[in-house]
């Protein structure tokens, strides 16, 4: 992965493996709502983890290509070292789940929360900056360029929550 660039997206065969990982975060959820086992925290941080991975390694590159004037052709992991520390962290943060070391808190609980607040808000930017008067304009990352697009996206973003909100109350009702 170090040594693709910032607007490449990945080889067919991490496309494939990242399907996979979204695939299970989607069997577990169908199958913890019907009953078929019982899920946990863990269970569901791991396999909320890899959906967002999964997800994120196709929005970014297209983040990139749609936000900037001129895409950057940096790569992501400038070493192989920035990819191996960037791992070990990863695996720091998933053995610490799965043994259910206590010593963090609440810290996850506020991780998932801005995990999936940061998810709608950054999957919203990008449909948002495929609308060709926003698509293509900045320089640099914190511009003004941002700040229109974003105020949108987290519009959109609440109000598909709200909608998720409301579907779930109806669900329950059934």
């Amino acid at each position: 992965m170090y040594r693709k660039k910032e607007n490449d997206l990945p080889p067919l065969y991490v496309l494939i493996i990242f399907a996979l990982f979204f695939l299970s975060t989607i069997i577990d959820g169908i199958a913890s709502n019907f009953g078929l086992y019982n899920t946990n925290n863990n269970l569901r941080f791991i396999t909320g983890f890899l959906g967002g991975s999964s997800i994120m390694v196709i929005i970014y590159p297209i983040f990139i290509f749609q936000y900037y004037r001129q895409s950057k052709k940096e790569k992501i992991f400038k070493k192989p070292g920035e990819f191996i520390i960037y791992v070990l962290i990863v695996i720091a943060f998933i053995t610490i789940t799965l043994l259910r070391l206590n010593f963090m808190g609440h810290f996850y609980y506020y991780l998932a929360t801005f995990s999936v607040l940061f998810t709608f808000y950054f999957i919203n930017m990008v449909l948002v900056l495929l609308i060709p008067l926003f698509s293509q304009k900045a320089y640099r990352l914190a511009s003004k360029y941002l700040i229109l697009p974003s105020i949108i996206a987290i519009t959109l973003s609440l109000i598909e929550l709200l909608a998720s909100y409301w579907f779930h109350k109806l669900i329950i009702s059934f």
